[in-house]
């Protein structure tokens, strides 16, 4: 596995790339943080894809079933495997992690 983080200028473009190739995945999201502790927020749904609105300064993640925002996000990291994308980390400017980990779909 390797993971790189995605520099902040290239957010736009990347999130518009990989929402544009995903096809057939499922994201579970789990949100880790001092105020928050460990938890899940969404459990393997269908994934849509990314956004950044750099106007406002939020991510958002969407999935057929509900959307996920992250407002003032700090750095992004991905982790690829040989099947591909295997997850993402983003972190807020609180310190609270998104983790995203994807699956093909079942």
């Amino acid at each position: 596995m390797s993971t790189q983080k995605i520099v902040s200028g290239h957010w736009t473009e990347y999130f518009n790339h990989l929402s544009r190739v995903i096809d057939s995945l499922q994201v579970k999201i789990e949100l880790v943080g001092l105020s928050l502790g460990d938890q899940t927020e969404i459990d393997y749904v269908d994934f849509s894809g990314l956004s950044y609105d750099s106007d406002n300064d939020i991510i958002s993640i969407h999935t057929d079933e509900l959307g996920h925002h992250i407002h003032q996000p700090k750095e992004v990291y991905v982790e690829e495997n040989d099947d591909g994308l295997a997850s993402m980390q983003i972190i807020d400017k609180e310190g609270t992690q998104h983790i995203l980990y994807f699956k093909a779909k079942a």
